[in-house]
């Protein structure tokens, strides 16, 4: 009703973090699609990310893209933000299919730390293309690989990364690749 959208967008422009995250959490719950403008205009407008992670959490749930390009500028530089937003990020890539974000993921794969490492290579792996999971294919089959995947076999990300990205690819060139190493 017309007294609820008032309130709820009166918490959204006045309210404290606290408030304003449990509003975000009762659209995204509701899928209101009513508070788009509102809640785009609060991304950029708060300081805080745990707001910002509940906002992404609603144009991930409805596939919007219109964040991407500031999840890219995250992904970019991930060292500047807590763990939790950076893997908020990336879930909100994987959510809107942000091809744009492959080159970061990348980045963050080849980089030196590994709290980021499984999500990057999950987020890679779902939105990523034919390019992409030759990419993985081979960067995973690596002899030298020193990360959490390598040490815990009972870990399936190779599987479930490569799963969307593995049915753009020709399945030969993988085997070749694999062949390859």
């Amino acid at each position: 009703d017309n007294s609820d959208y008032k309130e709820k967008t009166e918490t959204l422009k006045y309210g404290t973090p606290s408030e304003i995250s449990g509003v975000v959490d009762k659209i995204v719950d509701e899928e209101d699609v009513r508070y788009i403008d509102e809640l785009y205009e609060l991304f950029y407008a708060t300081n805080s990310n745990d707001v910002r992670s509940k906002i992404l959490d609603y144009f991930g749930k409805q596939e919007d893209p219109c964040l991407s390009d500031y999840v890219v500028e995250i992904l970019d530089d991930p060292y500047d933000v807590t763990n939790s937003f950076v893997s908020k990020c990336m879930q909100y890539a994987t959510q809107v299919k942000c091809k744009e974000a492959a080159p970061a993921l990348v980045k963050i794969l080849e980089g030196e730390n590994e709290d980021y490492f499984n999500a990057a290579l999950s987020a890679l792996g779902k939105t990523g293309g034919k390019k992409e999971a030759l990419y993985l294919a081979k960067y995973l089959s690596r002899d030298d690989l020193e990360t959490p995947v390598r040490r815990r076999p009972d870990l399936q990300v190779r599987e479930v990364a490569l799963e969307p990205a593995v049915a753009a690819a020709d399945h030969c060139r993988l085997r070749d690749i694999r062949a390859d190493d």
